[in-house]
C-alpha cells in the first residue's frame, strides 16, 4: 500500500496496513484480529468514502476465510468440536458486522461521493449476500441465525427502495440485483437449513446463485382464491413466515413471498437429471443440466432437489401440537447402530442417555446430556425408549440445533414402534451380491398401509429386491418395491410386499 494511500486514509492507516501484511497460512487463524480490526474500523473517525475503502478490503478478507472455512464444516457432522464452532461462530457475527457497515454508508447523507462512484443498489446488494453467508453459516453448524439478521435485511431493502425514489414498497418489486439478493436469503431461510446437511446446504447456497432471482416478492396480498406461501413482517426481527403456520397480521408494510417458480425449477432439474441418470452417468455432462453445481453425487442431487421442491412448493405444517415434557431416553444413533442392537442384543450397540423437551403423538424434541452424542446428522435415524421395558421407536432426524458445542437438540419423527433386523441386496447394485443392514417396518396406520423396509442410502436400484432375515431359522424371499416413500443423505424408506412368483 502506497505512503500517499496511508496518508490520506487517516485514522484508519493502521488497519489498512494489517489488512496490506501477508496473511496467515490458515486465514481463519486471523479471524479473532480481524473481527478486532473490523470493529475499529467501524469505531474510527471516517468519511463515508475511507469507510467504504476499509470495507471492500476487508470482504476480500473474509471471502478467503470463508473459502478456507467452509470446506472443513462440510467434511464433519454435527455437533462440531469447540474450535470450528467457535471459528464459524466468529465469522458469521463478522460478516454481519460487515454488512451494517455497508447499511451505514447507504444511510449517511453524506456518502454522496461513494453512490456516485458505486450505485445505492450495488451497497445493497453486497450488504444481503453478507447477510445470507450469515444464514448459511449458522445453519452449517446446527444454529439459528444471530438476533438483528433479519432487522437489517429488511433495513437494506427498505433503504435501497428510499434510494430508487420510492419510499414505500410497489405491487410488484422489479426484478433487479437488491430484490434477487433479498429473495436468495428468503429462498434459503424456506429451504430450512437445520433440516439439512451441511453438504446439502453448501450445494443449495450455491444452486441458490443462480435461480432464486425466480421467487415472487409482492407488497400486496393476493385474492381470496390465492395465496402466498409465505408472508414478512419487516417491522419483525423475523424471517419468511408459511401461511399454512400462521396468517400474516393485519397490519400494513407486510410483504408476501412465494417459492412456486423455484419448485418448478427444481421439476424441471429433475427431469433433466432423469435423463442423464437414465444414461448411468455419474456426473452431468457439460452443458446438459445448466444452473446445477457440482460437489455432490447426481443421486443425491434428485434427493435434495426434490426435498427442496417439496419445501418451496408446500411449505410444512404442523398436524399435531407438541407438548412440553421433561425426561430422560435411551437412544441409539445410527441405522447400522439399530441394525447392531436389534440383532446382536444392546451390549452390541453404543446407546446414550437424552432428555425429551417436548413431544406429540407422532415425534419428539430431544436434548443431549451426554458429551459424547456421536454424529448426527438430519435425515439419519435412530432408536429411542423411555424404560427398558417398552419396545425401541424407530425414528429420523428432521432437524438438528446447536448453539453451543456442548449441547445438542434434535427433532424426530417417529417412522414405526417396533422394527425387524434384515439383510437386502437389490438387483442392479454396483457390487453384486452385496447384503446391506436394514430394518423392516409394520404398517402404520393413518401413514403406510404395507411393511416398510428402512435402508441405507443408496441401496434402492430396482423394483425387486432379495430379503433375508436371520433368526433360529434362516428366511430367504424377494421383495417388491410399491412406493419410495423417503430418501435422504443417510436412508432410503419404501414400501414393499413379498413377490410370490420370484424371477
Amino acid at each position: 500500500m502506497s505512503h500517499s494511500l496511508m496518508k490520506e486514509a487517516g485514522p484508519s492507516a493502521p488497519i489498512l496496513a494489517w489488512l496490506a501484511g501477508e496473511p496467515s497460512a490458515d486465514p481463519v487463524a486471523d479471524l479473532p484480529e480481524l473481527a478486532a480490526m473490523l470493529d475499529a474500523l467501524l469505531s474510527a473517525s471516517l468519511t463515508a468514502v475511507q469507510l467504504h475503502r476499509g470495507l471492500e478490503l476487508f470482504a476480500a478478507r473474509l471471502h478467503d476465510v470463508r473459502e478456507m472455512l467452509v470446506p472443513r464444516l462440510v467434511e464433519r457432522a454435527l455437533p462440531l468440536p469447540a474450535d470450528l464452532f467457535n471459528a464459524a461462530t466468529e465469522l458469521e457475527c463478522t460478516v454481519v458486522a460487515l454488512a451494517k457497515g455497508y447499511t451505514r454508508i447507504m444511510s449517511d447523507p453524506g456518502a454522496a461521493v461513494v453512490t456516485q462512484r458505486r450505485r445505492p443498489e450495488a451497497l445493497a446488494t453486497q450488504a444481503l449476500n453478507l447477510l445470507a453467508d450469515a444464514l448459511w453459516l449458522a445453519g452449517m453448524k446446527g444454529s439459528v441465525p444471530r438476533g438483528g439478521l433479519w432487522s437489517e435485511a429488511h433495513r437494506i431493502l427498505h433503504l435501497a427502495n428510499v434510494a430508487a425514489g420510492s419510499q414505500k414498497l410497489p405491487a410488484e418489486l422489479p426484478r433487479g440485483p437488491v430484490q434477487a439478493a433479498y429473495k436468495r436469503l428468503l429462498a434459503l431461510a424456506a429451504a430450512q437449513p437445520e433440516a439439512l446437511t451441511a453438504r446439502e446446504l453448501e450445494w443449495t447456497v450455491r444452486y441458490l446463485d443462480h435461480c432464486a432471482w425466480r421467487a415472487e416478492l409482492s407488497a400486496q396480498p393476493r385474492t381470496e382464491l390465492e395465496t402466498w406461501d409465505y408472508w414478512i413482517d419487516p417491522a419483525q426481527d423475523t424471517g419468511p413466515v408459511a401461511t399454512v403456520r400462521r396468517a400474516p397480521p393485519p397490519v400494513d408494510g407486510v410483504l408476501y413471498y412465494s417459492a412456486a417458480e423455484l419448485a418448478r425449477g427444481a421439476t424441471a432439474h429433475l427431469e433433466q437429471l432423469e435423463d442423464v441418470l437414465s444414461n448411468s452417468a455419474e456426473a452431468i455432462p457439460d452443458g446438459d443440466v445448466p444452473d446445477l453445481p457440482a460437489g455432490l453425487p447426481l443421486s443425491d442431487i434428485s434427493k435434495l432437489l426434490r426435498c427442496l421442491r417439496e419445501r418451496w412448493a408446500m411449505p410444512p405444517r404442523r398436524e399435531q401440537n407438541r407438548r412440553r415434557k421433561q425426561y430422560d431416553v435411551e437412544v441409539c444413533i445410527g441405522l447400522r447402530a439399530v441394525w447392531r442392537m436389534k440383532h446382536g442384543g444392546e451390549a452390541a450397540a453404543p446407546i446414550v442417555k437424552w432428555r425429551v423437551v417436548n413431544e406429540s403423538p407422532g415425534g419428539y424434541a430431544i436434548m443431549s446430556i451426554q458429551a459424547d452424542t456421536g454424529s448426527l446428522a438430519s435425515g439419519m435415524a435412530l432408536a429411542l425408549r423411555r424404560d427398558p421395558h417398552v419396545p425401541w421407536s424407530v425414528c429420523l432426524v428432521r432437524w438438528v440445533r446447536s448453539d453451543s458445542p456442548e449441547q445438542v437438540e434434535i427433532g424426530l419423527q417417529v417412522v414405526s414402534a417396533a422394527a425387524t433386523p434384515v439383510r437386502i441386496g437389490f438387483r442392479g447394485s454396483k457390487a453384486p451380491g452385496e447384503m446391506l443392514p436394514a430394518l423392516v417396518l409394520p404398517p402404520l396406520a393413518g401413514v403406510r398401509r404395507h411393511q416398510a423396509i428402512l435402508a441405507p442410502a443408496g441401496a434402492y436400484r430396482s423394483r425387486r429386491f432379495l430379503l433375508v432375515h436371520e433368526s433360529e431359522r434362516l428366511y430367504v424371499a424377494q421383495g417388491r418395491l410399491l412406493s419410495l416413500d423417503m430418501q435422504t443423505a443417510s436412508i432410503e424408506l419404501f414400501q414393499f410386499e413379498y413377490d410370490p412368483y420370484p424371477l
